[in-house]
């Protein structure tokens, strides 16, 4: 099977710099099985300001295939709630509205399981609301 690279990219903060932080430091890397070549690449930040803040974050990874009753690996370590959301929904293809009022970072890591779990995983561990709404879903605080 073909290896899948899913890449959400701002271009202001996408050019690496050896001296400095990335803006988000995600790696994404998302296999259709164990023995295909994996590819990587860097998540530029994903903030409702659309600018290039520093960020502690270190990588996350999510690998596994793009369907959605497939099974997945996550790996997030100190990932903010909301890029970690917008990636689940990336690979999940699922429409995701997600509140300012969610803050917040995450670290996680999944083996085998749906993109919906590990979904519900990030939801549950920051005490927040997840709605299904015709075909949306919601993201906001309990």
């Amino acid at each position: 099977m073909r290896a899948v690279l899913i890449a959400l990219t701002l271009l202001a903060c996408a050019t690496p710099n050896a001296g400095r932080k990335s803006c988000l430091g995600c790696d994404l890397d998302v296999d259709d099985d164990a023995r295909s070549q994996r590819r990587k690449t860097q998540l530029a930040p994903l903030t409702t300001a659309n600018t290039c803040a520093e960020s502690s974050s270190q990588p996350a990874m999510v690998r596994g295939s793009r369907s959605r009753k497939e099974l997945i690996d996550v790996d997030f370590r100190n990932v903010e709630v909301h890029n970690a959301l917008r990636l689940l929904a990336e690979v999940g293809k699922i429409n995701i509205v997600i509140g300012d009022e969610v803050r917040g970072s995450v670290t996680l890591r999944l083996r085998r399981v749906t993109w919906k779990q590990a979904l519900d995983a990030v939801v549950g561990l920051e005490q927040l609301r997840l709605v299904h709404d015709r075909g949306v879903y919601r993201v906001e605080p309990r």
